[in-house]
């Protein structure tokens, strides 16, 4: 009986064991998310065709600037040029109405940014989008 007892504990243990360690091998689908376009001003950015980092269509006014990934949050920092003192309007729209999409004004360096932060409901990835805009003189450009 005292055998069973171990081997069946031993069994638990190795089964719950293995599950722990699948969750932590498995990778972040950022995919979840269900991100389908930024709207910078009227400018419409798209997604790189891995879904999540930000491809502005032949400009070169937004450009990344940094990334930082903690297992499943990711953080891209982005620089974007503005030639006037009007900071654009920043909308991110996903296909699923249950993503959580936060934007929020900050000032990083002296320079207006929005931080957006992307999430959904029962899912551990997570992507935060730092946006700073950098005025540029249109004569010197």
């Amino acid at each position: 009986m005292r055998l069973f007892l171990a081997i069946s504990l031993f069994a638990i243990m190795f089964t719950v064991g293995c599950r722990e360690e699948d969750d932590k091998d498995q990778e972040p689908d950022f995919s979840v998310l269900g991100l389908e376009e930024v709207l910078i001003g009227e400018e419409v950015v798209c997604f790189e065709a891995n879904g999540i980092k930000l491809a502005s269509a032949g400009s070169e006014d937004l450009f990344l600037d940094g990334a930082n990934s903690m297992g499943y949050e990711l953080l891209l920092e982005y620089k974007c040029l503005i030639y006037s003192d009007v900071i654009p309007v920043v909308e991110v729209k996903s296909k699923y109405a249950d993503t959580s999409i936060v934007i929020k004004k900050e000032f990083i360096s002296g320079n207006k940014a929005f931080a957006i932060t992307v999430s959904r409901p029962n899912h551990k990835e997570q992507v935060t989008y730092q946006i700073v805009f950098m005025k540029v003189d249109p004569i010197n450009s």
